[in-house]
């Protein structure tokens, strides 16, 4: 569920990185929130998956809030303002950080051992990712610009959501944790839409809202829901290494979509990363 996963979350940073430059990435957010409970819910009615809200809302009301927070309103917002204004490659290469900070925090809060493999997996897979997004290129850390910041931020909020999101996933399936969290995320985020974004940034052409569509329905009706899968059967940090092909993902995209290919270094790096997520797989 993770790898598949990674195929749709990785097309979708492309998608993001392209809206999120001409459209407020606020009006992004809420859109792209409201879109997607739409398509989770047919989907839901399509494979006959039952809604929990209920038990979602008694049950686990700490640990919903918690992801509702740190996730869906704070890393999203903070993630998408990073894509604005940053190079979207260099944004891919800095979510390879992301298993990183899981592992910090499983470490610290679920008091799960660190080994030298796992770190070791975790170098291996950065190293990878840092080989096949910068090309080895010298003139990578010539500019640091506001946005980077912005993405390692971002990651810090979204690593933490995997700690509550796993313990929700044991019992409450995916689609309805999806539509809950976005439902109420979207609606603590409508009155920064009303009362900061212009009204004139809130104009749409067909392009930006084709491109929000799109976006909601590779990251958060495919992404975000199989990511979800994922936590209810393997370890938060696991599925967070396994994201780590997202920039091949993005890649392939890329190629097809704007004609860019790669190169043999880049080609190398990513045959690293895809080693690094094999063996992360196989990790007990």
């Amino acid at each position: 569920m993770a790898s598949l996963s990674t195929i749709f979350i990785g097309f979708s940073i492309v998608v993001a990185s392209a809206v999120t430059k001409f459209v407020n990435p606020i009006v992004v957010t809420v859109l792209g929130y409201v879109v997607s409970v739409f398509f989770i819910f047919l989907m839901a009615k399509m494979i006959g998956e039952r809604f929990q809200a209920r038990e979602l809302l008694r049950n686990f009301r700490r640990p919903l809030s918690e992801v509702i927070i740190f996730r869906c309103v704070l890393g999203q917002l903070i993630l998408l303002f990073g894509f604005s204004m940053t190079i979207a490659m260099r944004a891919v290469f800095m979510l390879r950080f992301e298993p990183v900070f899981v592992l910090i925090y499983s470490a610290i809060l679920l008091k799960e051992k660190v080994t030298a493999r796992k770190l070791g997996l975790i170098a291996l897979l950065i190293l990878g990712g840092f080989i096949f997004i910068t090309n080895l290129s010298p003139n990578f850390m010539q500019e640091i610009m506001l946005g980077d910041a912005l993405v390692i931020i971002a990651l810090a909020f979204l690593a933490y959501s995997y700690l509550p999101s796993s313990k929700i996933s044991k019992e409450i399936n995916p689609t309805t944790m999806v539509i809950t969290s976005n439902l109420i995320a979207a609606a603590i985020i409508i009155p920064l839409l009303v009362f900061i974004v212009p009204i004139s940034a809130m104009a749409l052409n067909a392009t930006g809202l084709a491109y929000i569509v799109v976006y909601a329905i590779l990251f958060y009706v495919f992404g975000v829901v199989l990511w979800f899968k994922a936590l209810g059967s393997v370890r938060p940090w696991v599925v967070a290494s396994l994201l780590a092909l997202e920039p091949i993902a993005g890649a392939l995209l890329a190629f097809f979509w704007l004609g860019q290919g790669l190169t043999t270094v880049q080609f190398i790096g990513g045959v690293i990363m895809i080693a690094a997520t094999y063996f992360i797989a196989k990790y007990k």
